[in-house]
């Protein structure tokens, strides 16, 4: 009996261990996201003393480019280790939005946007693949992966983080967290078409990085949620919305 006990203990505490790491991934991916278009504009205030570059893909063409591909790659990397809950096979599973992402992510640091376009006066010397792939085809894998990632961060919003466990009903927390998703969701589909149109538009000024910044941190914002590293302002959020 007591050893029944101690087996159901172990794996109770694996399971814990479990979800504890769950939740350190989804909040360290969430505060990355947040924090690179933080650090973009802290660069160009102190480094650059001027404003934002016109889109987040133009610090490439910077001396912001460590804090851009660092970034990426570590979002990357994260991303590509998040696997969720492996026993929940329902589709689009975790993994494979996850992984997907992941590549977007990546990608877009290895394929730099169209130099022309990120408003640098110094041409550089091309990368690796835009030197093996040529420049055009460079900048349009640059868009593939942006769609690609954005998109799937998108769908963990709307579809995968709104999910509760098969046979079970959403309590009253849980509908205003996939109420949240849904927001955030929304507001990364939305800026995504906005930066879009505003790359293939040229819109003079900042358009495409703002729309690419409020992107970014409702991703991140969304992550941190799911990470629950921010219950207290959720539950006041809760109560507010309850109010009115």
């Amino acid at each position: 009996m007591a050893t029944k006990k101690a087996a159901v203990g172990a794996k109770q505490k694996d399971k814990n261990e479990l979800v504890t790491s769950y939740l350190e991934v989804r909040r360290f991916i969430g505060f990355i996201g947040i924090s690179l278009p933080v650090f973009l504009i802290l660069f160009s205030l102190i480094a650059d003393r001027s404003g934002p570059k016109e889109s987040i893909s133009a610090y490439f063409y910077s001396g912001g480019r460590e804090i851009l591909v660092g970034s990426l790659f570590a979002i990357g990397v994260f991303l590509f280790s998040y696997k969720g809950f492996d026993k929940d096979l329902r589709k689009p599973t975790d993994k494979v939005v996850s992984r997907l992402a992941a590549v977007g992510a990546v990608g877009i640091a290895f394929s730099p946007m169209d130099w022309a376009k990120s408003g640098s006066e110094i041409e550089p010397v091309c990368t690796w693949l835009q030197c093996t792939l040529s420049g055009d085809i460079t900048k349009n894998l640059h868009a593939v992966f942006a769609v690609m990632f954005f998109g799937s961060l998108a769908t963990f919003c709307l579809i995968n983080f709104q999910r509760c466990e098969e046979g079970t009903t959403p309590n009253e927390d849980k509908q205003f967290r996939n109420f949240l998703f849904r927001i955030l969701g929304y507001v990364i589909v939305v800026c995504t078409v906005a930066f879009i149109a505003g790359s293939l538009i040229p819109i003079p000024g900042t358009f495409v990085f703002w729309a690419e910044t409020i992107a970014i941190i409702a991703f991140g914002l969304s992550w941190i949620i799911k990470g629950e590293a921010i219950e207290g302002s959720v539950n006041k959020l809760k109560t507010m919305r309850s109010r009115t």
